[in-house]
């Protein structure tokens, strides 16, 4: 069994920014599999099970606010027996131009508080992530910019269909991911 997780901040307040794009991916992945997300209050979280290339499939979006994704996921993971490995982590990074994306299979927080928490709940920083970029020429490489304002913003629109086509290509490279393996999307997709 597999874990899909998009990062994001639960309600109309939060939809469609920045910091959502892990929800936007979660919802284009359970449009192309024909299900629905539906709430689960035992994990706190929107989520729908399906099957892809014989795998079962959980995706979800956690709905503790960013910060508290890791009580949503190690809920799964514990109570499906899901192994970190098997959990695949979709969010936004500030340290990338808008629409580039990355996908890793191991590795630190990189200072986002979404996957910060996720591994410290799991204990492990092996969970593969797959990451989409949302800076602007105007925040990379500034030394005092304001990220938690910025990371809340809506994107403009010159940056939709950047952003668009990189919600498509990260759903493309899970399922790639989940046919193969996350070496196969790496290689295709970084």
């Amino acid at each position: 069994m597999k874990l899909i997780v998009g990062l994001g901040n639960p309600g109309k307040k939060y939809e469609n920014n920045r910091h959502n794009v892990g929800f936007m991916v979660i919802d284009f992945i359970a449009k192309n599999l024909g299900i629905s997300l539906k709430n689960e209050n035992k994990f706190q979280a929107q989520t729908a099970k399906g099957l892809f290339a014989d795998q079962k499939l959980i995706i979800t979006k956690p709905q503790t606010f960013m910060n508290l994704s890791g009580q949503t996921v190690s809920g799964f993971a514990h109570f499906y027996k899901i192994n970190p490995q098997d959990i695949f982590v979709i969010y936004d990074d500030i340290d990338l131009p808008v629409g580039k994306i990355r996908i890793r299979k191991t590795g630190s927080s990189g200072g986002h508080k979404g996957l910060k928490s996720i591994i410290q709940a799991l204990k492990t920083e092996n969970i593969p992530r797959f990451r989409i970029g949302i800076a602007t020429e105007r925040i990379i490489g500034q030394k005092n910019r304001n990220a938690a304002k910025f990371v809340l913003d809506k994107f403009n629109k010159n940056e939709k269909t950047p952003i668009n086509k990189s919600v498509k290509k990260i759903a493309e490279a899970v399922k790639l991911a989940l046919k193969q393996n996350i070496e196969s999307a790496m290689n295709k997709y970084n």
